[in-house]
């Protein structure tokens, strides 16, 4: 069975400065069986799907590049996902995908401009991101809303994906699995954030293998599913590019080896390139470690002083990282300390071994502008390339 390799282009990227900028231009397409544009939104007057960004989506034709991302992989799919936390959590959004799913009338609404807007910017598929249907009636809805566009989609041959959580509880209030395993294609597991700044007083690893404690971690999330009766080739497992940080509350009093859960005064600061308090992308961890004094624990990969990961002079890892469950994280020399929990060669290289070892579909990456890259070459992207190797053989 070939393994999917789906990742999501976030459209913001293109603002950011310097070499942080990512653009469709920077994308390697050879490395993906599929890649997903995020986001375009839902118009809560008609309930149809729109641009999120119109003159970077439209006006600058960021849809239409991206999806002559074909030209160069054959093979490729691209698809459009809507939603996201911004467009169905935030509270000015919170109620309306709960509006859409309310209605026949408002899914048909939503089915026929879906349909219209693949046609008309040569996409081959939707994702649906809907940060999460929770009621009863969502629960009803969002089956509902599959079935119609299942239904609509199929002569076309597009393609139907979304993305979800990985709790049991998440799962049981939100969504009808048979419904899932009928009407989409495949789905997009969000198997990390399993802790955040939002948890200001804990630092631990948000996307461990297996259990540090309960069932935040990846093994969890995909038993969750399957034993709920999910299709184990329709999973695409969700390997995170970056890290998720925070200010330890230690002081100088701090000592090695750091292991979590720590405590914690919040989310660490925001990172140089991608500005959000508590989040690092890989290429600003690297960036640390190589050029700013952060340490590594918890990791087998020795990164040359202003250089690359030594990993890479290798097809695939020698060596795993000291404990399997969880991955590297990096501290600041810096008092107050900073510490963060990410995903090194080794442990999505560990994590794709995973995938292949409970007959997953494949490997999903959020995101793919958060990566690190070889000798600077956006095309050679650190830990796609990871888990493109071990993905193939």
């Amino acid at each position: 069975m070939e393994r999917k390799i789906v990742g999501y282009f976030p459209n913001w990227a293109v603002y950011r400065e310097g070499s942080a900028k990512f653009g469709v231009e920077d994308i390697n397409p050879k490395l993906f069986t599929h890649l997903i544009y995020a986001f375009a939104i839902l118009d809560e007057k008609n309930f149809s799907i729109k641009a999120f960004d119109n003159w970077n989506d439209i006006e600058n034709r960021g849809f239409k590049k991206f999806t002559k991302l074909k030209r160069e992989n054959k093979e490729l799919k691209v698809m459009i996902a809507i939603g996201g936390w911004t467009d169905s959590q935030t509270i000015d959004n919170f109620n309306k995908y709960s509006a859409l799913v309310a209605s026949d009338r408002n899914i048909e609404k939503f089915v026929d401009s879906s349909l219209k807007f693949l046609k008309e910017y040569g996409f081959d598929g939707l994702d649906l991101d809907w940060e999460y249907p929770s009621t009863t009636q969502d629960k009803n809805g969002f089956s509902k809303l599959i079935s119609a566009l299942k239904s609509k989609f199929k002569p076309h041959g597009y393609l139907l994906s979304a993305a979800v959580p990985g709790s049991s509880d998440a799962i049981t209030n939100g969504y009808f699995v048979h419904a899932l395993n009928e009407n989409l294609d495949f789905i997009n597991l969000m198997a990390y954030d399993f802790y955040g700044p939002w948890e200001k007083t804990q630092a631990n690893h948000h996307s461990p293998l297996e259990a540090i404690e309960g069932e935040k971690n990846v093994k969890s999330a995909v038993k969750n599913w399957l034993s709920n009766g999910m299709e184990a080739a329709k999973i695409n497992l969700g390997i995170p590019l970056y890290g998720k940080c925070w200010e330890l509350s230690c002081g100088g009093t701090c000592s090695c080896p750091f292991i979590p859960p720590l405590s914690a005064n919040g989310p660490g600061s925001p990172g140089p390139s991608t500005k959000e308090a508590g989040t690092m992308a890989y290429f600003e961890i690297c960036d640390a470690v190589r050029n700013k004094g952060w340490k590594v624990y918890n990791s087998s990969i020795k990164v040359e002083e202003g250089g690359w990961f030594s990993w890479l002079k290798s097809s695939s890892p020698s060596n795993s990282p000291r404990n399997e469950k969880m991955g590297p994280y990096a501290v600041s020399p810096s008092c107050p300390k900073m510490w963060v929990g990410y995903d090194d060669p080794n442990m999505v290289a560990v994590k794709s071994q995973y995938i292949l070892s409970k007959n997953l579909g494949g490997a999903m990456l959020w995101d793919i502008s958060f990566d690190d890259f070889e000798d600077g070459k956006k095309s050679n992207p650190v830990l796609t390339n990871a888990i493109y190797r071990t993905l193939n053989p």
